[in-house]
C-alpha cells in the first residue's frame, strides 16, 4: 500500500471576525519590542484582511488611531505609523481606508469646503519613557506622521 502524505501544510491567515480579534492584531503588530522595529507580517496581513470586510473597516481605523494617539514611547508610535502607512499603500483602493481614518479622526474627507484633513495629527507627540534621545525620536515620529498625512 503506497499511501503518501504531504508533511507540508499551508498556513492560513485567520479572518478577523470580532473586534477582539482586531484589537489583538493591532496590539501585537504595534507592541513596544525594541529589536524588531518592523511589525510582524502575519499581523499586517490579518489587518489587511479585516479591511476587506465592510463592518470591520471602521473598527480597524479607530483601533489604529487610538493606539497611535495613546502611544507613550517612540517605538509604539513608529510601529503604528508603519502599519497605517502599509495599509494605506497596500489596500485597494487606498481611499477607502483613508476615508475611514478621517472619519475616525473626527473629520470627513469628502465634505465640501475642507482643504486638508490630517487624521494622524501627531504634532504634540513626545516620548515620555526614554531618557536618552527621546527628543530626536519624538521629532522623527512627528515628521513621519506628517509625511503620511500630507502624502495623500
Amino acid at each position: 500500500m503506497g499511501l503518501f502524505t504531504s508533511s507540508t501544510s499551508t498556513k492560513r491567515i485567520k479572518t478577523l471576525v470580532t473586534p477582539k480579534d482586531v484589537d489583538v492584531a493591532v496590539s501585537k503588530a504595534t507592541r513596544s519590542y525594541l529589536p524588531d522595529l518592523e511589525p510582524k507580517e502575519k499581523h499586517v496581513i490579518a489587518l489587511k484582511s479585516a479591511l476587506e470586510d465592510g463592518p470591520q473597516r471602521s473598527y480597524v481605523a479607530v483601533s489604529l488611531l487610538n493606539r497611535l494617539h495613546a502611544a507613550r514611547d517612540w517605538v509604539t508610535a513608529v510601529k503604528t505609523s508603519v502599519v497605517i502607512h502599509r495599509l494605506l499603500k497596500e489596500t485597494r483602493p487606498p481611499t477607502i481606508f483613508w476615508d475611514e481614518l478621517c472619519r475616525a479622526g473626527g473629520a470627513d474627507a469628502n465634505r465640501p469646503g475642507r482643504t486638508r484633513v490630517y487624521p494622524l495629527h501627531m504634532d504634540g507627540f513626545l516620548d515620555t519613557n526614554a531618557a536618552e534621545g527621546r527628543y530626536d525620536f519624538s521629532e522623527w515620529v512627528r515628521a513621519y506622521c506628517k509625511y503620511i498625512d500630507e502624502s495623500l
